[in-house]
């Protein structure tokens, strides 16, 4: 079974050092997927940034979700041992995660199994967990609050960032 509803890789080129650089000195904050808001625990294991304002003072960043017209940005933390647990991402229809972490997990949906990527886009309206790794998951994500994954896809692939025969298999699925 192919997993071209879930995930597809992108070729986008970025200097993945420099992306960290640009999210280390972040202000993050614990999050609760199922309030869509900041938890007050300290032990939780997803942490989220935002970069709302000031976009360029984060210019690779910035230059990205330009390409890719993106209605959002958020960096996420995951620390090591914890899980996130299975979800449907509360405020976005799809989005692109940047995985900034050198070793990491994979995804898992609930409906397919393990997905391993550094760089994907991803359907969030389809049930997925994050399990339990031995490392640090940091990733930065553009989210789509609106369009919908095929929507972003066909864009993507006008940009040259999908082979056009990806999403000719994806439109068979």
């Amino acid at each position: 079974m192919s997993y071209a509803k879930y995930i597809t890789h992108l070729n986008l080129e970025y200097d993945n050092d420099e992306l960290k650089d640009e999210v280390e000195d972040l202000n993050f904050q614990p999050f609760n997927l199922y309030t869509k808001g900041y938890n007050e625990s300290e032990d939780a294991a997803w942490w989220i940034a935002r970069i709302r304002e000031n976009r360029s003072m984060y210019p690779l960043i910035d230059g990205i979700y330009n390409l890719l017209e993106a209605d959002v940005i958020a960096i996420h933390r995951q620390y090591a041992n914890t899980r996130i647990n299975t979800h449907i991402d509360p405020n976005s229809v799809c989005c692109v995660n940047i995985i900034l972490s050198g070793h990491t997990g994979p995804v898992l949906f609930e409906d397919y199994g393990k997905i391993y990527y550094k760089c994907a886009l991803l359907n969030s309206q389809h049930w997925h967990s994050v399990p339990s790794y031995d490392e640090e998951r940091l990733l930065v994500k553009f989210a789509y609050f609106k369009k919908p994954y095929e929507e972003v896809l066909t864009n993507l692939t006008n940009k040259g960032l999908i082979p056009k025969a990806r999403l000719n298999e994806i439109n068979r699925t």
